[in-house]
Parts: structure tokens; C-alpha cells; sequence
């Protein structure tokens, strides 16, 4: 008893060194809001949402937005919070993924034991992905947060509880998930993991039916006002002028519709398709967004198994960190991945996929994992199609959260059938074998 209460305490310590450790990496690197310290926290994706922040700031929305407005918003609100510029930006997304950690220790402890539990979140703090991520001005941790929440919710309704309970979490998880639609489009149909959590064997089936059904209200109402309020403004029937042009961009280049490859050439046929929706520099959204669905639908068609293909077979890229050319603080240069950095942080991150594939194996590690097995495979076979062909590390923290508490109950479920081999083949022999 005493010793398993010294390696949770040890646990919890560990926990908490990773999360001061990566604090103090981030502003050990160089003077915060110095040019060479933004260098180093600017992700290709940050100068989007830095655009997006500008248009925001005087509370007026100029234009349509390529982001969701949710992380811009955040940008203007704590860029100058606390002393120089992105500190506590920064800061805080430390913090969302602390509190991601904390929801993983929430969800394992009734299945894996306290301290299997701490393990699991001090792992999670671990993950190159989250360490990465975190690290630069992009929302990824902020979504993965909300996404973990609402599953802690679903594991509330799970083990326990009423139909009115059930109901009351489904909103509280319906309005993570409309933060984290405001945040990335990426959960729109977040829904539809809880519609097939609903189905899966087991206690509470009515009420996590209830669940999923109220949880689908805030979302889809955060989506039709957003939708609403660019409809009325500026003629665009979306969230972002990024909803039709995502999937054309994936059809196109996946088929490889008219011989088109991601590159230039994309960029240019994209030109040449707005300037058909624009008259005197005015761009009709609507009609332009037809277009795009039209072609992306005319892609598909072209050449259905091959963009089945690039969209179901990337998924083991979730788990090999082929962005090493995207480096941790600028560790790295930019234009190469060197293998003493991939290398590294994949086998930290492989873990989870061989966890993973050993629970779907495995029904004694299934039976083990109980809900958490669900509940992993279901957001990872949702970010298999949604990801698809541009599946990576960063995209994986959608689930990575609920695969975390797989990797101790592997371990535990190892070394349990090693000791009862051993036992076995000790018993054949007639040796005496302590336990």
C-alpha cells in the first residue's frame, strides 16, 4: 500500500517537472516578444490567424475569414496580457494541455487504478506532439483540450447516473465542441464519434443516446450563426472561405485531377476558378463556393479509389513525425528533418499506435480497457477520413488524449500473461515460483 502510494506521489511529480520544463524551454530560448523568440513560436499557419486578429481587433469583421474566429479572438485578448508580446499566449497554451493531461489522469483512474492513471497524463505531457505544438502560436492544444473534456463527460455518463445527468453533460459537451468548432472546423462532425458511442455494447446505451443528441444542439448552433452572420454580411454561406476551398484543394490533388499536384500549379487553377466569381474585384462567395463543391465532386468522380485511397491509407503517418522539418524552438533547421530528431520523437509517440492496434488484437486488453477502448478507437477512426491525406502529429492530437491510458494497460497486461507463462512453464516442471 505504502509503495504503491510512493509511485503515485513520484507520478504526480513527474507530471508536474514536464509541465515546468516545458515552461521554462519556452522562455529559456530567447527575450520574449524579441524578433528571434517570435521566430521561433511562428508556425506557417500562425500569420493566417495573426491576419485574422488584425481584422478582429477593432471589433468590426472586414472581411470574410480563411480561420474560424475563435483562436484570433484569443490573440487579441492575451497578446500584451502579461508583459511582453505572446507570453502569456504562450503560457496558457501550456496550460490547456496540463488541463488535457488532467482529464487523461480523470478518465483512466477509474479503469487503470490511480496511479496507472498519473502515469497515463504524465506520459500525455511527454508526447512530442503536445511538446511541439504547444510551442507555437496555433490553436491545436485548445481543440484537443475541448475534445478531451467532452470526452470525460461521455465517461461520466458511461459509468453512471440519469437520463436528466446524461442530458446536462451532453450540453457541457456540446459547448466544448462549439468552443472547439470557434477554435478549428476540424469538430463539425464531432457528433458522429457519440451517435456511434451510443450503439456500442454496454450499460447506459438510453442514456448515451441522450447524450450524443444534446450534445449535437450547441454545435450546431454555433455552426449556423457563424454560417448566418457570413451569409448576411458577405454573401458566403460557410464558416470560412477556407470550408469549400479544403475540400477541393484534397479532391483535386488526390485524384490527381488534370494531372494537378499540391504546389503552384493548385495555387493557380484556385486563381483561375475565383476570377470566374469576381467582377470588378468583388468576389461573389456564394457562386465561388459552388464552384469549388462542383469541382471537388467532378475529382471524386474522376477517380474514386485513388482519393479513397490517399484519404483511408495516411494514418499511420499519425505516428511517425514526418514534420521534423517543423521544428521544436528552432532546434532544427527548417529545411531538412534530421533523423536525430524524427527519430526520437517518434519512438515517444509510436507507443500510442502499438497500444492501440494491441487493444483492437487483444480481447482480454479490450475487456481491461472497457469504455477507454471505445472511446480511443472511436475519435481515432474519426480523424482517420476527416484528417486524411494530410494526417501527422499535429492532427493527431485530436485523440492522442484517449490513447495515452492504452500504453500503461498494455504494459500491465504484458507483464500479467509474462508472470502467468512463467508460473505455467514453472508448474510443468515442478519448480517453485513466488508470486
Amino acid at each position: 500500500m505504502r509503495r504503491h502510494a510512493g509511485i503515485e506521489s513520484a507520478a504526480w511529480a513527474a507530471l508536474a517537472a514536464v509541465f515546468l520544463l516545458r515552461v521554462a524551454a519556452l522562455f529559456l530560448i530567447g527575450r520574449p516578444g524579441s524578433d528571434s523568440w517570435e521566430s521561433r513560436i511562428f508556425y506557417s499557419d500562425t500569420h493566417s490567424f495573426l491576419y485574422a486578429a488584425e481584422d478582429l481587433r477593432d471589433g468590426v469583421q472586414d472581411e470574410p475569414l480563411f480561420r474560424t474566429p475563435g483562436y484570433p479572438l484569443l490573440l487579441n485578448a492575451t497578446m500584451d496580457l502579461a508583459g511582453p508580446r505572446w507570453t502569456a499566449t504562450m503560457l496558457l497554451q501550456q496550460v490547456a494541455d496540463l488541463v488535457t493531461a488532467l482529464v487523461v489522469v480523470s478518465i483512466a483512474a477509474p479503469v487503470l487504478g490511480a496511479t496507472a492513471a498519473v502515469l497515463s497524463g504524465a506520459f500525455y505531457l511527454c508526447l512530442p506532439s503536445g511538446i511541439i505544438y504547444s510551442s507555437y502560436l496555433i490553436p491545436d492544444v485548445y481543440v484537443s483540450m475541448m475534445i478531451a473534456l467532452s470526452g470525460l463527460l461521455w465517461t461520466k455518463v458511461w459509468r453512471g447516473g440519469s437520463a436528466k445527468g446524461a442530458a446536462l453533460a451532453g450540453l457541457l459537451g456540446g459547448l466544448c465542441m462549439a468552443v472547439g468548432l470557434m477554435l478549428k472546423p476540424v469538430v463539425l462532425y464531432s457528433p458522429a464519434v457519440y451517435m456511434a458511442l451510443a450503439a456500442v455494447p454496454g450499460p447506459g446505451k438510453a442514456r448515451r443516446a441522450i447524450f450524443a443528441a444534446v450534445l449535437t444542439v450547441p454545435l450546431a448552433a454555433s455552426y449556423l450563426t457563424m454560417r448566418a452572420h457570413n451569409e448576411e454580411s458577405f454573401g458566403m454561406p460557410g464558416m470560412t472561405t477556407q470550408d469549400a476551398l479544403e475540400p477541393m484543394g484534397r479532391m483535386v490533388v488526390t485524384s490527381g485531377y488534370r494531372g494537378l499536384e499540391e504546389g503552384e500549379r493548385f495555387w493557380i487553377f484556385r486563381d483561375s476558378l475565383e476570377a470566374l466569381c469576381s467582377s470588378d474585384g468583388v468576389m461573389d462567395y456564394r457562386m465561388r463556393d459552388s464552384l469549388f463543391r462542383a469541382v471537388s465532386r467532378e475529382a471524386a468522380l474522376s477517380n474514386p479509389l485513388r482519393a479513397l485511397y490517399f484519404h483511408l491509407s495516411r494514418w499511420p503517418k499519425f505516428f511517425v513525425n514526418l514534420d521534423a522539418h517543423s521544428p521544436y524552438l528552432g532546434l532544427t533547421p527548417h529545411d531538412r528533418k534530421p533523423p536525430a530528431y524524427s527519430i526520437p520523437t517518434t519512438l515517444l509517440q509510436l507507443p500510442t499506435g502499438i497500444a492501440l492496434l494491441a487493444a483492437i488484437i487483444s480481447r482480454r486488453l479490450r475487456s481491461s480497457l472497457g469504455e477507454l477502448f471505445w472511446l480511443g478507437l472511436a475519435w481515432f477512426l474519426y480523424s482517420v477520413p476527416v484528417i486524411g491525406p494530410i494526417a501527422s502529429f499535429r492532427y493527431g492530437l485530436m485523440f492522442y488524449w484517449a490513447l495515452v491510458p492504452f500504453v500503461p494497460a498494455a504494459i500491465s497486461f504484458l507483464r500479467k500473461r509474462s508472470q502467468s507463462e512463467a508460473v505455467a512453464a514453472a508448474q510443468r516442471t515442478g519448480k517453485k515460483v513466488s508470486p
